[in-house]
């Protein structure tokens, strides 16, 4: 016994259950969102990613060093240094054993040039490699010196 199917067509209603949203509705959505969930619908599609930067960069705790890298150039590509308000770099690996050349006179710039148009950063931390990144781009000790981080 054999079954042929020919010309199956399922056919649903193209109906939303939630209309669309203005652009200030989708911001307070976006505002009441946790982490995990921004980063759900930053990785959802372009838009999603370009919907939720805005709140992704205000507080940033980076846990290695290319994700410090990838964090600067996104946050200076795309013009967000002024939203950013907590910055935390946490124990990077040893930059001899990175291999391009250049990476930490390019990163410690971009770094600098954050924390110059930062106008909203109230805590900035760098764990493990602070003197380095000072003794490369001297405009991160007064950022750090400014803005030291507090007990919350």
């Amino acid at each position: 016994m054999s079954y042929y199917f020919t010309n199956l067509e399922l056919k649903t209603a193209a109906v939303s259950f939630i209309p669309p949203l203005n652009q200030d509705c989708a911001f307070i959505v976006l505002s009441m969102l946790n982490r995990p969930s921004l980063l759900a619908v930053a990785n959802s599609s372009s838009i999603g990613f370009i919907s939720a930067r805005h709140f992704l960069v205000q507080e940033a705790t980076l846990h290695n060093f290319d994700h410090a890298v990838t964090f600067c150039e996104v946050v200076l590509a795309n013009d967000l240094a002024h939203l950013v308000r907590l910055l935390i770099i946490k124990k990077p690996i040893p930059f001899f054993a990175h291999r391009t050349p250049g990476i930490l006179a390019k990163f410690a710039s971009n770094l600098a040039d954050i924390l110059d148009k930062a106008q909203a950063l109230d805590t900035f931390a760098v764990e493990s490699f602070a003197d380095t990144l000072i003794s490369t781009e001297p405009r991160i000790a007064t950022a750090l010196l400014a803005r030291r981080p507090r007990d919350r």
